[in-house]
């Protein structure tokens, strides 16, 4: 799910490609960073790397997936892209990023 307009939506729709990374316990500070408005042209920094020569994997993730672009639907707020997963990769000794209201002094 992406919110309208935004850049990626578009890199991901004429690219085909893209991966989702699920972000470990320990990474909330990069969970802020790329959930806040920043320089679109902002290139990846030592947090990336390639996998497969086609996607970008985020260091110490708890979980990565590979994935190929298929449809998008656009009638809700945010828009939703269906993909299908070519490749799962996952850390189960380490636990997933998981925010709520009150992480984040919503109630």
């Amino acid at each position: 799910m992406l919110k309208k307009d935004s850049l990626i939506e578009a890199k991901i729709i004429n690219g085909g490609l893209f991966t989702i990374n699920v972000l470990n316990s320990n990474q909330e500070l990069l969970a802020g960073k790329y959930s806040s408005q920043r320089n679109p042209e902002e290139s990846p920094n030592d947090n990336w790397s390639i996998a497969s020569s086609k996607f970008l994997k985020l260091s110490n993730s708890r979980a990565s997936l590979n994935c190929e672009y298929k449809q998008v639907y656009t009638d809700q707020e945010a828009n939703i892209f269906v993909s299908r997963v070519l490749d799962f990769y996952g850390n189960k000794d380490l636990s997933a990023l998981v925010i709520t209201p009150e992480s984040m002094g919503c109630l």
